[in-house]
């Protein structure tokens, strides 16, 4: 079956590969095989919390399987990175949960060695779509979240590659 999921991924049927990744990993529920194709099918089409799912499905029948461990944990990165943008882009973050914020930002930009989480280009489009705030009778407006860096300005950041098919996607962090 997991022969068929890959010829029905080489022709463009992804629903069915994923299917088919479904039943080969109830006929044969020890082997890892499947739930590691499924997460790099979910991982590949931005499905991060899918992907994370079968990472750990994966991961719970080989515990050591690397690609599995670098899929679940640049999924949830990406799910973080996704939900603080959210979060500064709609001013929600205040006192504490600010403070967290930016202390989880401050670590994913040194682990990452990125200047900057979100690509400029995600910002600018999400700025474009998003309707302008009703005004609330208050005179001054929160400010936006601001990156914590050490002064530093920000690079313009390169924009992520698409890992290859069965690729890690941890090479997109190089």
């Amino acid at each position: 079956m997991i022969e068929e999921s890959q010829t029905a991924l080489n022709s463009g049927n992804r629903e069915t590969a994923v299917a088919l990744l479904e039943s080969a990993s109830k006929n044969n529920p020890a082997d890892a095989t499947p739930w590691l194709k499924q997460a790099q099918l979910h991982f590949d089409a931005d499905n991060y919390p899918a992907a994370i799912q079968a990472a750990d499905e994966a991961m719970k029948r080989e515990p050591a399987n690397k690609q599995a461990k670098a899929i679940a944990v640049v999924a949830s990165l990406r799910v973080a990175i996704r939900a603080i943008s959210d979060m500064s882009q709609d001013s929600m973050l205040r006192g504490s949960n600010r403070s967290e914020a930016e202390r989880l930002a401050r670590a994913l930009r040194e682990t990452l060695a990125q200047d900057q989480l979100v690509p400029l280009e995600d910002l600018q489009a999400k700025s474009k779509t998003k309707a302008k705030p009703r005004s609330t009778g208050k005179t001054e407006s929160a400010p936006a979240a601001q990156p914590a860096s050490a002064g530093t300005p920000a690079s313009q950041p390169k924009p992520a590659a698409a890992p290859a098919a069965g690729g890690s996607p941890f090479s997109t962090l190089k």
